[in-house]
């Protein structure tokens, strides 16, 4: 955790997940970037009756695109902290770290899975890896979704850990305040 400086107590339940990392995307972002340096260099060097500002935006958004998958599965990590009784300052405002206090949380569970091969926006999102991350943890204040990057089983053992922090308890296949429970 750079940047950030450590939790006021040990009883911090922090959380941080790997990079997404999905081998396909980065080849594919990775080779779409060097296609598009190539046409850039072609339409720079190329005959000036040939070049056109509409021609260069598009590139430009283009890699940037590719940039960002690239950017998001290399270097973007979800990160959760959970206090005890009120969250730091610092965590709340920044807007790369998840910061919920104990006592807030309803519930946590697995989101499914989306079916291999569906062309729905979350398992696209999933495949480039720039989804949401499997566990949803709802709150006082509305629901999230963390652990991009975990596969289902690790998303389970995550979620669990959370709600044994919060003092969840067990419901079919989800976690709930005993308080939430009907």
């Amino acid at each position: 955790m750079t940047g950030h400086p450590s939790p006021s107590t040990l009883e911090t339940l922090h959380i941080v997940c790997p990079p997404s990392r999905k081998p396909p995307m980065i080849a594919v972002s990775c080779a779409g970037l060097a296609v598009l340096a190539f046409i850039a260099i072609e339409l720079f060097n190329g005959p000036p009756e040939r070049f056109s500002w509409f021609k260069v935006w598009v590139l430009v958004l283009m890699a940037t695109f590719l940039y960002a998958i690239l950017h998001r599965n290399l270097f973007v990590r979800d990160e959760l902290l959970v206090y005890r009784d009120k969250a730091e300052a610092w965590a709340l405002e920044d807007e790369d770290v998840l910061a919920l206090v104990a006592g807030s949380v309803l519930a946590v569970r697995i989101a499914p899975m989306p079916a291999l091969g569906s062309f729905s926006a979350e398992a696209q999102n999933i495949a480039m890896g720039i989804g949401n991350g499997l566990i949803e943890i709802e709150t006082l204040d509305g629901s999230y979704r963390f652990g991009a990057g975990l596969d289902e089983d690790i998303a389970r053992v995550t979620a669990r850990q959370i709600a044994a922090y919060c003092g969840l308890q067990e419901s079919g296949p989800m976690w709930k305040a005993a308080t939430a429970q009907t």
